[in-house]
């Protein structure tokens, strides 16, 4: 298979979609996110933290900086249903943070 059908074929999938939270087990501070890829949001969120490339939230930068990624564990609050219209999609995912945003009223929003 040629690279540009390899390229379709990957644009073309579903990815799992829907939120996560990352909690940091030394300084108890919890990080709620959504995102359309859930299957790569970890690795993306711990690369970024190990580059310093996370400053717009410097109290998660500097407690990875302190403390090292094993003090983080990362979990998957929920899965959205796969969904076609890309304005559902971002609809939903808003709504979904909002509602996890209430039930962990300290937890701060993590955008990557």
């Amino acid at each position: 298979m040629d690279k540009k059908a390899l390229r379709k074929q990957y644009e073309e999938m579903r990815h799992p979609m829907g939120c996560f939270m990352l909690t940091c087990s030394i300084s108890g501070e919890h990080y709620i996110g959504v995102t359309k890829d859930l299957d790569t949001i970890k690795q993306r969120i711990f690369f970024r933290l190990s580059v310093g490339a996370l400053a717009n939230l410097p109290s998660l930068q500097a407690a990875y900086a302190n403390h090292g990624e094993d003090a983080f564990t990362f979990k998957i609050l929920e899965f959205l249903p796969p969904m076609e219209e890309t304005e559902a999609i971002e609809e939903n995912l808003a709504i979904l943070l909002e509602l996890y945003k209430e039930q962990v009223l300290q937890a701060k929003e993590i955008r990557v």
